[in-house]
């Protein structure tokens, strides 16, 4: 088996790890893949997110924002940052990810309906409520 085969059977067993609940052992197949492939984007991302299920906040930003420049920007993991700096209270910059991904994919259902919530947060009732129309007149 050559060493990518390798990476991909240990990422996929990682994901798999993870989506059955297995938190230990999903983080730390997640981190022999890194320790291979330390800008897997896959990886960051799984392990991103195993950190903010398991509430560890500041590692789930910071493996978030190595995931979002891994992954170019994919918006589902610049999303889920901007979730992960929600969950941390981190207001201001959850909206401005949330802004990013907009900017990019302005049909972004999630990120829209979450800059609502932190519009809301942060004191913006008639900037939420535009956000979140847009939001509903695409899923109502």
């Amino acid at each position: 088996m050559t060493g990518d085969a390798s990476n991909g059977d240990a990422y996929t067993l990682a994901a798999k790890l993870h989506a059955q609940g297995r938190a230990a052992e999903a983080e730390q197949a997640y981190q022999t893949v890194l320790l291979r492939h330390p800008n897997h984007g896959g990886a960051l991302h799984g392990l991103g997110v195993l950190y903010m299920q398991t509430r560890r906040l500041e590692a789930a930003i910071t493996t978030l924002r190595k995931a979002v420049t891994a992954s170019e920007g994919a918006v589902t993991v610049r999303n889920n940052l901007g979730v992960a700096l929600s969950a941390a209270q981190r207001f201001t910059e959850a909206a401005a990810v949330y802004r990013e991904v907009l900017a990019t994919e302005p049909d972004c259902l999630p990120a829209l309906v979450n800059l609502g919530k932190i519009l809301s947060v942060l004191g913006s009732p008639g900037e939420a409520a535009q956000v979140l129309r847009q939001a509903m007149a695409m899923a109502p």
